[in-house]
């Protein structure tokens, strides 16, 4: 699905802005990715 990527990083955005943090570690947009893909 197209969107299920872009959807996911926003989602993981919003949980990491609510713990305090300013955005997502490339390590962590990576790993959600790759969890993503190879479904």
């Amino acid at each position: 699905n197209f969107c299920q990527i872009p959807l996911a990083l926003a989602h993981a955005t919003l949980d990491v802005l609510a713990l305090g943090q300013s955005k997502l570690t490339r390590s962590a947009v990576m790993g959600i990715v790759e969890e993503l893909t190879t479904k």
